[in-house]
């Protein structure tokens, strides 16, 4: 692989021409997704075998989970694309974790299925639709039982669980409208906003245009090979950091603004299956309200769920410096693909 200099961060950044390499890394993909779909299937059963079963399976999960991480051999042929990897690798480590571990000291070792208190029939055509005084029509969840072992809802309810880190209800078969247990304070609460896009057609048209202003002027620097930022201006650095915040902060709205009201027009899935990306991270009164409440709403609940198994989480401190942790030990990941030496590894 041909590597160059960042003219940003003065590291070795792996150049956008890797050969694409993904039919190695289908074997641990398919592999670890089965093991992590038997540990669904059983997690309703709360016998002493079934807990020892996912336990049992566990190292085996992790060994996966760190082979798709780290191993080298595995590409999409751009090392921004090959992200993917590590976030799998992390949804797999966290979904293992909290299957074998953290739903231990839950009051149930599963979460039951939520469904509309109300004729199933016709839940996606009212959860599609919006009161006469643009408010979203607030429907009221009751808990259901969970499915035979062996039926397919078991199946489906398994898939919910491996899949769904947001509140709301799934992709898949929408129109079995469902959502699991944990959901039903927010699809009941008049203030989750679902489907609605995080900005209106004309502030995410704006914003996306903030967005492509960042990537031309990060593009535009005049900054030599090996040159580093410290050695910038100081306004320079400013700005620096503020484009390049806002190539990831200003990257979703337009796509929302447009998608969601298409999707809900043709009515391709119920609006609780839509949530913004993030809510509005720009208004943000501080640092504490935007990695609490703004920012990661699809990664969020793993993050808060995982902290239970750091000693001292439940007080609200260590609880803050756990999530933190957990956010740091995946990022760095991400930076190291692209920012990385010829002999670098993972540890």
């Amino acid at each position: 692989m041909d590597r160059g200099n960042s003219s940003v961060f003065n590291q070795p950044i792996v150049q956008q021409d890797w050969a694409i390499s993904v039919k190695p890394a289908l074997l641990p993909i398919v592999a670890s997704f089965f093991l992590l779909f038997i540990s669904a299937v059983t997690l309703p059963c709360k016998s002493r075998a079934a807990i020892y079963f996912r336990l049992s399976l566990l190292p085996l999960q992790l060994m996966l989970a760190y082979d798709i991480c780290v191993n080298k051999n595995y590409s999409l042929g751009s090392a921004f694309r090959d992200s993917a990897f590590p976030a799998f690798a992390f949804m797999i480590l966290y979904r293992s974790l909290d299957f074998s571990i953290v739903n231990l000291w839950d009051a149930e070792p599963a979460f039951h299925w939520i469904v509309p208190d109300h004729d199933p029939s016709s839940a996606v055509s009212e959860l599609t639709v919006e009161s006469p005084n643009d408010k979203p029509i607030i429907v009221r969840w009751r808990k259901v039982p969970h499915p035979p072992l062996f039926s397919f809802d078991r199946m489906i309810w398994a898939l919910d669980n491996l899949t769904l880190s947001r509140p709301g209800t799934p992709f898949l078969f929408p129109w079995k409208v469902r959502a699991l247990e944990w959901s039903q304070r927010a699809l009941e609460s008049p203030d989750t906003k679902f489907g609605v896009p995080e900005w209106p057609l004309l502030p995410a048209i704006i914003q996306q245009l903030v967005h492509l202003g960042c990537h031309f002027y990060i593009r535009h620097q005049d900054i030599k090979p090996g040159q580093q930022i410290w050695d910038l201006p100081l306004f320079v650095q400013c700005t620096l950091s503020f484009a390049l915040g806002g190539a990831v902060a200003f990257s979703n709205a337009l796509e929302e603004a447009i998608f969601f009201p298409l999707i809900l027009k043709f009515k391709v899935l119920p609006r609780t299956a839509l949530v913004s990306h993030s809510k509005r991270a720009i208004t943000s009164a501080g640092i504490g309200e935007l990695w609490g409440k703004r920012w990661h709403h699809a990664w969020r609940r793993s993050f808060t769920r995982l902290t239970r198994i750091i000693p001292g989480s439940s007080y609200l401190v260590v609880g803050y410096f756990s999530a933190f942790w957990m956010r740091y030990v995946l990022y760095i990941r991400f930076f190291q693909i692209v920012f990385v030496s010829q002999d670098a590894h993972f540890y």
